[in-house]
């Protein structure tokens, strides 16, 4: 059985089909428009009239960085600073054992709210795809607490000069 939702101008309610079926047709319809219910984003946009388009990642899966290297690659990489982030470049020895990729790690003491940190986090990994013909084979970068009052071109600006500082 499937619910409509009739909006009205006070509230929604749902009415099941055989409910509207057994309601005149001038008191369901009067001043009120039916409108499928809808439980995904899929249905959403199918509903719409418009094609569905997931969200691609930044970097697909074989452009990140590993877990299994990563202490090893802080412990060993070569570190670059700038005033809102810090770069680590892993040894040759870890890029040539498969530690190729890329991570943007943002702890809790840069921002509290998971909202913020993932915001940080899309920040910086937009800004890497947009360099990513200057990138290193392998890249981890730790932004600093001050990045979160920094423009998004600012740190685009900053994370391209601290690529072109490691690649010299």
């Amino acid at each position: 059985m499937h619910n409509i939702i009739f909006h009205s101008a006070c509230r929604n309610r749902r009415i099941s089909q055989k409910r509207a079926s057994e309601q005149k047709h001038t008191d369901s319809f009067q001043g009120k428009v039916p409108v499928p219910a809808v439980k995904s984003c899929k249905n959403a946009a199918v509903a719409a009239g418009r094609a569905f388009q997931p969200k691609k990642p930044v970097f697909p899966s074989k452009k990140r960085f590993p877990r299994a290297l990563f202490q090893q690659a802080i412990k060993t990489g070569r570190r670059f600073s700038s005033p809102n982030l810090t770069a680590i470049v892993p040894s040759k020895e870890i890029i040539s054992s498969g530690g190729c990729g890329y991570s943007v790690v943002v702890p809790k003491k840069v921002a509290r709210l998971s909202i913020k940190r993932h915001q940080i986090r899309r920040r910086v990994l937009a800004a890497l795809r947009m360099s990513e013909a200057i990138l290193p084979p392998a890249l981890i970068i730790f932004p600093r607490s001050s990045i979160s009052s920094v423009s998004y071109h600012d740190t685009e600006d900053e994370l391209t000069n601290l690529i072109s500082k490691i690649s010299h």
